[in-house]
């Protein structure tokens, strides 16, 4: 919706428009990664950054002419951006800041493979190899179905995940993903399945339905007439003592323990529920 009426503007009005707008949301995260982790996580913007760079490289593209330089520097910058994606992949790990500063690594090693690959050299002689292709065009549908399997996995096997079952689960997601693409996504991406007017249709309709949804759970306080009349609701103490940021959990088996209340007592105390249970 911003780029609507920015594209009205001259090239490099409109070029720096869009780098303006990549560089203030990445310096609002950078400001606020450490303070506010999940809120930088969750928001747009702190996060905008990242699909905007995608956008002034497509501007550049597009906009400008995208003439062939040196073939030698197309290489090595082709090369240098694959390098920079599988450097994060391998050396990032659960303690590297997400996102933060280093989340630009990637970032770049992607629009660089975009800019400059395709051209004929080495790197897209790796990149065009069917079984990566394939792994490529279903990448979302991957994307969407790993995260079931691995908790249902972990909650089939009532532990943490051994290395066997760990491939197992590797090979189920992709073979998964590659199915739920061919048979759901791409009949939806189908554009002669159904024209412009009765697609917009159907996502207003279903988007009024949703938000007259949402406006009711919020209005009848999430419906709590649902709950016992001595059961306390979470709502009221959003602040327990395990959602300090501050304080040290203990690692057990992969899984993060908050340790809260008299912790050299003999008794033995399991707390469930959700993510609000600890308040």
């Amino acid at each position: 919706l911003i780029l609507v009426p920015l594209v009205k503007l001259r090239r490099h009005v409109l070029l720096a428009s869009v780098v303006s707008l990549t560089l203030l949301s990445f310096s609002v995260m950078v400001m606020n990664h450490r303070e506010v982790p999940r809120a930088t996580f969750f928001l747009l913007p702190t996060r905008v950054w990242e699909i905007l760079s995608g956008v002034v490289l497509g501007v550049i593209i597009v906009l400008f002419s995208r003439a062939r330089q040196n073939l030698l520097v197309e290489k090595l910058l082709a090369i240098l951006g694959l390098t920079l994606i599988a450097f994060a992949v391998v050396w990032f790990d659960s303690a590297s800041p997400y996102p933060g500063p280093l989340t630009s690594i990637p970032i770049v090693g992607a629009a660089l493979l975009i800019w400059f690959g395709g051209r004929g050299h080495a790197v897209d002689v790796v990149l065009s190899w069917r079984p990566l292709q394939a792994m490529g065009l279903a990448s979302y549908s991957i994307y969407l179905i790993h995260q079931p399997i691995l908790v249902f996995w972990r909650l089939a096997s009532g532990e943490f995940l051994s290395l066997p079952e760990r491939i197992l689960a590797v090979a189920t997601i992709f073979f998964s993903g590659l199915v739920l693409h061919k048979t759901v996504e791409k009949p939806f991406r189908d554009k002669s399945r159904a024209g412009t007017k009765k697609l917009v249709s159907s996502v207003v309709a279903v988007s009024i339905v949703l938000i007259a949804a949402s406006v009711l759970t919020i209005q009848s306080n999430g419906f709590s007439d649902r709950l016992p009349a001595n059961f306390p609701s979470s709502g009221q103490r959003p602040d327990g003592p395990c959602t300090d940021h501050d304080r040290d959990f203990t690692e057990i088996q992969g899984f993060l323990i908050c340790d809260f209340g008299d912790v050299d007592s003999s008794a033995s105390v399991v707390l469930l529920g959700d993510s609000h249970a600890d308040s």
